[in-house]
């Protein structure tokens, strides 16, 4: 769960430092951020679209239609309707995904980004890049295991245990090959 000052943080932010193509925009983000009891209920994730309830919210001021909600198979884009959505169901979880440039570089996005449980990132991951995962953590294990071995033949040698260097080396041998 996020913490609710991270929540007010972020979307202070987001209407201080970005254009949007509608200013009911602005007067959404300003009214949660006003409003911590609906704020609580707030999840910030990415794909809002694949949520029961999402709002999904893009920073472009080229853009007709800035704000969309989603309730199940229906879709809103009358920010007055949102509005009254939002207001009437406060206490109902809102899943908020705000789509700015670069947004997996601010912190105080990835402060408040929560996994989308309609949606879950590794159901998105391709195979390329799940083999390539799989790759760098069978790397990391492998040096994890040699500097392992490397310790225990250093303390083999320090007590002077000509056998147990033997079987250590050849094992640290094994590994490389």
């Amino acid at each position: 769960m996020v913490n609710l000052d991270d929540k007010i943080a972020f979307l202070h932010e987001v209407a201080n430092e970005y254009l949007f193509g509608r200013r009911e925009v602005y007067w959404v983000l300003n009214y949660l951020e006003t409003h911590p009891a609906i704020l609580e209920n707030v999840v910030f994730v990415e794909h809002a679209d694949k949520t029961t309830r999402g709002l999904k919210i893009i920073s472009d001021i080229t853009e007709n239609d800035p704000m969309t909600l989603y309730l199940f198979d229906m879709t809103f884009i009358d920010p007055e309707q949102i509005f009254h959505e939002m207001r009437k169901n406060w206490k109902k979880e809102l899943y908020v995904e705000i789509v700015l440039p670069n947004s997996n570089q601010l912190p105080s996005y990835l402060a408040v980004l929560e996994d989308n449980p309609f949606n879950p990132w590794n159901d998105t991951i391709s195979l390329e890049d799940e083999a390539s995962v799989d790759d760098a953590i069978e790397s990391v294990l492998s040096d994890f295991s040699r500097e392992s071995l490397l310790k225990q033949i250093d303390d083999a040698l320090e007590v002077n245990d000509s056998a147990l260097f033997k079987q250590l080396s050849e094992r640290l041998t094994e590994e490389l090959n």
